[in-house]
């Protein structure tokens, strides 16, 4: 992970801390998502879906819990490589203008990566199976819709998220963009 990476992550933490506060009981504190996103795990196409759930500690930051499984494509044997991994991550995530329907977000997660490798041999393709730790920043755009006028204490909101993602892990890296739809409230 460059230094760039590393920027991009805590610039869009800091503007979700930061911007636009709102009132701690905007909010209801429970989340949950389901995501899906398309990308390239070291030169080969991947697909992940996903699930997560949060305890929103206040409008603008969130921590949880994230449960995805990546599968990929067409293999080119130069070595071993990540056939596929399900992974298990505790996060922190941040949300800009945190009243507002339309927003930015940014999650930093950290976790453990079961892995499926592919190693090649003289003869046919052998499968080995791994775990180890897991890193990963994304962020993006955020629409949502409230169930509730602005006066109401608590606000339950569906909203809509566009994610780049950055995952590293010491066997592989994947970039990816992808969708998530979610419920708070």
């Amino acid at each position: 992970m460059t230094l760039a990476h590393c920027t991009i992550g805590v610039t869009f933490l800091i503007i979700g801390l930061f911007s636009c506060p709102a009132q701690a009981q905007e909010r209801r504190p429970i989340g949950g998502a389901l995501s899906t996103r398309l990308g390239v795990l070291d030169g080969n196409g991947a697909i992940t879906i996903g699930a997560s759930g949060w305890y929103r500690l206040f409008p603008a930051l969130a921590i949880g819990l994230d449960v995805g499984s990546t599968g990929t494509s067409g293999h080119e044997q130069h070595g071993t490589e990540v056939a596929s991994y399900s992974s298990f991550e505790g996060f922190v995530d941040g949300r800009g203008f945190p009243s507002s329907p339309v927003g930015v977000f940014a999650r930093a997660s950290a976790g453990v990566a079961h892995l499926t490798l592919l190693s090649p041999s003289t003869g046919p393709l052998y499968d080995t199976e791994k775990s180890e730790p897991i890193l990963e920043l994304e962020g993006g755009p955020e629409l949502r819709g409230f169930f509730a006028p602005p006066t109401t204490r608590a606000r339950p909101d569906l909203f809509f998220r566009v994610r780049a993602t950055l995952t590293t892990m010491s066997a592989a890296t994947y970039y990816g963009l992808g969708l998530a739809l979610g419920f708070e409230g």
